[in-house]
């Protein structure tokens, strides 16, 4: 038993490492080098190696490049299998963290529009928000020969398990969350630990020059630079935070859709080497 979820975790390790590869190569021309440097920095992501206690959940890590992957040809195309076929495989795979997978990747949308080399039409703008909408209910609808059992099962009493609490509060000071971006950081998987975003000692050293670096068009800094400052502000405001783990407050295992900030400092890092 042990060896098999072992296998099973290396799967999903190398598959994370394969899909976000693939996502560097299509979104543009890195050299072999970067590929390999920073598609090992995501399969290697503080956020992968704690949670190997759940492998369930790392299939977020695998289908995510994908995902956005598909939100660039449909923006770019108007291509809606890319997207539709690895947002149902998601949501197949894992409900919950599909569900988070499912907002950011609206998020994703949202700034690849708005941050888009050129101009686009705003009859063309109309057109891709309807082809995206009409992707989100295709793949919702794909896969709800898992999703109509699970919500069944969840009646039983697990969406009641708790009683929220929303009113307005914060979760940890910015000072103590910067640490989580070094090495050797990691501190608790209970109610009180901080989201897990560590994903290399060489993205910390990269961020920077992402944002100085002049042949990086400002639309692109400032869209990726708001949405990872977003995710951080969702991670903060215990409200919100609490819309993205299912309106509930998570039972240990806190802040469940790190990776994602992850993925974001690693797209900029990349770009910049």
């Amino acid at each position: 038993m042990c060896g098999a979820i072992e296998l099973m975790q290396l799967a999903k390790i190398g598959a994370a490492a394969v899909t976000f590869a693939f996502f560097l190569r299509k979104t543009g021309k890195p050299k072999n080098t970067s590929l390999i440097v920073f598609s090992l920095c995501y399969a290697l992501m503080a956020y992968m190696t704690v949670q190997l206690m759940d492998p369930m959940w790392l299939d977020g890590l695998i289908y995510l490049p994908l995902i956005c992957w598909g939100v660039h040809r449909l923006v770019d195309e108007g291509r809606m299998l890319p997207l539709i076929i690895p947002l149902a495989l998601m949501f197949i795979a894992h409900f919950y963290i599909g569900y988070m997978v499912g907002f950011f990747t609206f998020c994703y949308f949202v700034y690849y529009c708005l941050s888009h080399e050129g101009s686009i039409l705003p009859k063309h703008i109309v057109k891709r928000i309807v082809q995206f909408g009409a992707c989100a209910v295709t793949a919702v609808m794909a896969a709800c020969v898992v999703l109509v059992p699970v919500y069944n099962s969840l009646k039983l009493g697990k969406l009641e398990f708790s009683t929220p609490d929303f009113s307005l509060a914060t979760q940890f000071d910015f000072l103590t969350f910067i640490t989580k971006l070094f090495p050797m950081s990691y501190d608790s998987v209970n109610v009180e630990g901080l989201p897990m975003i560590y994903c290399g000692t060489i993205t910390v050293l990269l961020i920077p020059l992402f944002f100085m670096n002049k042949n990086v068009y400002i639309k692109k800094k400032v869209g990726l630079g708001t949405l990872s400052a977003l995710l951080l502000v969702f991670m903060y405001i215990r409200p919100i935070d609490m819309v993205w783990h299912g309106f509930q407050m998570p039972n240990w295992l806190p802040f469940r859709y790190s990776f994602m900030l992850s993925f974001l400092l690693l797209v900029m890092a990349c770009e910049a080497f």
